[in-house]
């Protein structure tokens, strides 16, 4: 069995550098990525084409379902999932709670805390 994983093309808040909304549409460039990622992929046969209910996803999905005749089929447990919450902050205050969160978790994990959460 052969898997293939695909990162979603860049959103548009990587260019405005705030994370607006968990759903986001693509920058320029991401539909670009879009496009290209489908000129690479689309001689390749896929048993099942899975995607996530994201809007980043889908679009960056849909230039290559559409050149294999494919339908969409959103596959809901792809969600992502935004813990710590992400929403209207930039990207450096992004890293510093993604940092502290991990930081925390090794702390708990040293103690030999259970995470609960």
């Amino acid at each position: 069995m052969e898997l293939v994983l695909v990162r979603h093309a860049q959103p548009q808040w990587y260019v405005d550098d705030i994370h607006q909304g968990i759903d986001p549409t693509l920058s320029e460039l991401g539909f670009e990525q879009a496009e290209r990622l489908a000129d690479q992929l689309e001689g390749e046969h896929f048993d099942e084409i899975l995607v996530s209910p994201m809007r980043r996803a889908r679009l960056t999905a849909a230039p290559l379902l559409a050149r294999l005749g494919r339908p969409e089929v959103v596959a809901p447990w792809l969600r992502e999932i935004q813990d710590p919450p992400v929403e209207g902050r930039s990207r450096e205050d992004v890293l510093a709670l993604f940092e502290a969160e991990s930081l925390a978790g090794a702390a708990m994990r040293a103690s030999g805390q259970a995470e609960t959460d």
